[in-house]
């Protein structure tokens, strides 16, 4: 008997590798990436487009960023401002719901249901930024050739690399 076919889901063909270890791996950057990217889209929501200097903001993609030439990370700034031009609405929103926390948590008496809903609301804005932030970058490594995208893993691996050491 086949195994019934669920639309929008994908699976490993057989023989791919991504078995105990690989897949416990390839989890772990995934989540690893969603997190350095929700920390970075929700600080510089909050923080706003402009340094204290009056320069622009960089996204940040960790040790991506920093393996990427300095032209690369501004197309990929470029890139997401183009994808999500509402950014600086939800900076405002962002710290709407941050004065709603602080509200939340000095309430008297307490209300554990009205923390959770802002928090709630924070979580799903977060995440469609961490998707557009996401797809931006995937979009641009998957647009290197290969010369290119072994000189950015070769860059990468030293960032890591240099990052342990700390």
């Amino acid at each position: 008997m086949d195994d019934p076919v669920v639309p929008g889901a994908t699976s490993a063909p057989k023989g791919s590798g991504l078995k105990g270890r690989g897949m416990q791996i390839a989890l772990a950057l995934s989540v690893t990436l969603n997190l350095v990217v929700a920390g970075l889209v929700g600080g510089a929501l909050l923080r706003g487009p402009h340094g204290p200097d009056g320069k622009e903001r960089e996204f940040s993609f960790g040790p991506f960023s920093d393996a990427m030439e300095p032209a690369d990370r501004k197309a990929l700034r470029k890139d997401i401002l183009q994808r999500a031009p509402g950014l600086g609405q939800m900076r405002q929103q962002m710290r709407a719901d941050m004065d709603k926390v602080l509200e939340a948590l000095r309430a008297d008496p307490f209300d554990p249901v009205a923390l959770t809903t802002v928090m709630e609301a924070q979580q799903a804005r977060l995440t469609g930024q961490i998707a557009v932030g996401s797809q931006a970058l995937r979009d641009f490594l998957l647009a290197m050739d290969a010369a290119h995208r072994h000189a950015f893993a070769d860059r990468l691996e030293e960032r890591l690399k240099r990052k342990d050491k700390h």
